[in-house]
């Protein structure tokens, strides 16, 4: 086959292979979903029968303890009841069926239903979902059986024949009623003597009763059985009326399939049909004798429900294999017949790509030498254009960065603010990407210094223009046009808390889905020595006294600006104030000097940063700064760092 494969044409090849391609998927596949799908149902099968046995041994109780059989057999019987008449077929073991026939005189008749027969092992099913009173094979039986019960009442001659005749087939009563109406018992009765609408009307009687017969067989699909045996093993319910009272006789050959503490499940033949019986015993507890055992129960499962729903899920895969096979085949030699060019259009592309149109395809042949070199030629104009796109990306990149990087340093104050009895240093760092790190500072009163360490979500100009809006809106929001120079303390609506709800307002609206910015702003007092301030969902700040050499971490509650336009982020908003003294060392930061990395992929994390501001702060400010500073870059062995490393520190003298 391979030999007579390689001598074949590629539109060939790619058919023959595609179709086997997807023969191979498909039984795959197939297979694993038959699998999985007959243990998920086997799981919900064990679960049906498991609750239902549980259920029913819950019920049953009571009416073991009181000897009620009625109750009992009511249960079971509306146990067995549910869903039976949902287009289910009558199902009759062969007693059963010879019976029916028997009842009613169908031994020759019988043919007329032969359409709604089926076989199943020695058991026989009929599918009465399309039979109905006026069904053309239900007429025909009837009024053959309104003969036969005619010809019968001709030959019976007195009241103990027709009390015998009742018995046997009640249903005949009301015919023979009716019929003696229109003529005496002792003169023969033909057919033709009786009126069409009385005629007719028999008929449908006898109709009915035939249906209600059939439909007496018709069980649930799902529940085979369910029976109620006594501590001794008598059976006090089953669906055999006539065994209620003899001693139950386990069925023969049941395979274990699980013995649980609670359940136990077997297969077994219930009426000439598999069923998983699931048993369990049926217990009392008393405080004065303890758990007692007074009987058990067994439901059947109907293992052919579950066989039914395989072979609807095998039929379906088969299907989608057929459908996935011819169309496959189709698509398969449509593809390989449009992929056919000739080598002057390869030419043509080769000449059009010389030109620079580094866009243009290059169309593949059939020819196998052909195609090579077309696929060949293609793939270098994919990886020129790729690389004509990097270029040009990357210069774009290198001056976005770079504009960025102009915004961010103009938006930084040129000086921190000099007081006399209070030093103010900073520290930040570039990283290789632009970030979106922000501090700045301005006079919100005579005594009150207004501090901002932000730290914006995005990158590069995207970052370095959100950074300038929160630059310009927190400053218009704590200084106020109307107010001498401009200046709005604390004390008028100044507050932290405030400023930062306002500009939470006005930046919400306007951010970029995705972005935010984390932020700190406080005043300082430079005559009380308090400091006031807020976090939306920054860093914590960390002050270190000099005296007590106590380092504590406040972060007051509040979330990042622009995630919520104002109810949820004005609610959660909470401010903190710090009391500050002489020596006292007070740092706020952004994330990027946490969050340095080593080679390692290691962070310097919050633990090295307390540690270094518990070592160096003894120093001033600049040099407390510059020694943390070191720090990070000692950590990091120069590994390049892909956000800004910002921080803010105060001491009291």
């Amino acid at each position: 086959m391979f030999r007579w494969l390689r001598n074949r044409t590629l539109k060939t090849k790619l058919t023959f292979l595609t179709v086997l391609l997807i023969v191979v998927v498909m039984t795959f596949v197939g297979s694993i979903v038959l699998d999985q799908q007959r243990k998920a149902l086997l799981l919900q099968m064990e679960s049906t029968g498991r609750f239902l046995v549980k259920n029913l041994a819950k019920n049953v109780v009571g009416p073991l303890l009181e000897g009620d059989n009625l109750s009992l057999n009511n249960l079971i019987a509306s146990l067995e009841a549910r869903d039976k008449l949902e287009g289910n077929p009558a199902r009759f073991t062969p007693e059963e069926y010879h019976a029916f026939l028997t009842q009613f005189f169908l031994e020759d008749k019988i043919a007329l239903l032969k359409p709604f027969i089926t076989k199943q092992g020695v058991n026989t099913r009929l599918h009465i979902a399309e039979l109905s009173v006026e069904s053309e094979p239900i007429r025909k039986i009837a009024a053959r059986l309104l003969q036969d019960v005619i010809s019968i009442s001709n030959d019976l001659t007195s009241q103990e024949q027709y009390d015998v005749f009742f018995t046997q087939y009640p249903w005949t009563k009301f015919v023979i009623e009716s019929l003696s109406a229109l003529n005496d018992l002792e003169v023969t009765l033909k057919i033709e003597n009786i009126p069409d609408d009385q005629r007719h009307e028999l008929e449908t009687y006898i109709a009915k009763q035939l249906l209600n017969g059939m439909l007496s067989h018709v069980t649930n699909p799902v529940i085979g059985y369910a029976i109620v045996l006594d501590k001794e093993d008598v059976i006090q319910a089953h669906p055999d009326i006539g065994l209620l009272g003899k001693p139950y006789v386990p069925p023969q050959h049941a395979d274990v399939i699980e013995q649980g503490e609670e359940v136990s499940i077997y297969r077994v033949q219930f009426k000439g049909e598999s069923h998983f019986d699931f048993y369990t015993s049926v217990q009392v507890r008393d405080k004065n004798i303890g758990t007692a055992y007074i009987g058990s129960v067994h439901v059947g499962l109907r293992e052919e429900n579950l066989l039914q729903d395989v072979s609807t899920a095998r039929q379906k895969i088969i299907y989608i294999a057929i459908i996935a096979i011819v169309l496959g085949s189709a698509g398969s030699y449509l593809l390989a017949s449009l992929i056919v060019n000739p080598i002057k259009s390869l030419v043509r592309d080769a000449e059009i790509l010389g030109r620079g149109d580094l866009d243009h395809p290059i169309s593949v042949s059939t020819l196998d030498e052909v195609g090579t070199l077309a696929k060949t030629l293609d793939t270098t104009r994919g990886k020129l254009r790729d690389a004509q796109k990097r270029l040009v990306a990357s210069e774009r990149l290198a001056r976005e960065l770079e504009i960025a990087k102009e915004i961010q340093m103009a938006l930084l104050p040129k000086e921190t603010p000099s007081l006399g009895h209070i030093e103010i240093g900073t520290l930040y760092r570039a990283a290789a990407q632009v970030g979106g790190d922000l501090y700045d500072f301005f006079w919100v009163s005579e005594d009150e210094l207004g501090i901002v360490v932000a730290d914006v979500s995005g990158k590069g100009v995207p970052g370095s223009l959100v950074m300038t809006m929160a630059k310009a809106v927190i400053r218009a929001k704590a200084m106020k046009s109307d107010m001498p120079n401009h200046k709005l303390p604390a004390g008028q609506e100044g507050d932290p808390t405030s400023v930062i709800r306002k500009t939470n307002e006005m930046i919400a609206h306007d951010i970029k889905k995705g972005m935010f910015i984390t932020a700190n702003y406080g005043i300082l007092n430079i005559r009380t020595l308090q400091f006031q301030f807020v976090s939306a969902g920054h860093n914590d700040t960390l002050v270190y006294n000099s005296q007590t050499k106590e380092l504590r971490e406040y972060n007051p509650k509040g979330i990042a600006l622009g995630l919520d336009k104002g109810t949820i982020f004005d609610t959660m908003l909470k401010s903190e104030n710090i009391s500050l003294s002489s020596g006292d060392l007070l740092i706020q930061y952004t994330d990027g000097i946490t969050e340095a990395m080593n080679e390692h992929r290691d962070e310097f994390g919050d633990d090295r940063l307390k540690e270094s501001l518990r070592q160096h702060a003894h120093k001033n400010v600049e040099d407390f700064l510059a020694a943390l500073d070191q720090d990070i870059r000692t950590f990091t062995e120069g590994f390049t760092q892909n956000d800004d490393i910002t921080a803010v520190a105060i001491k009291v003298k």
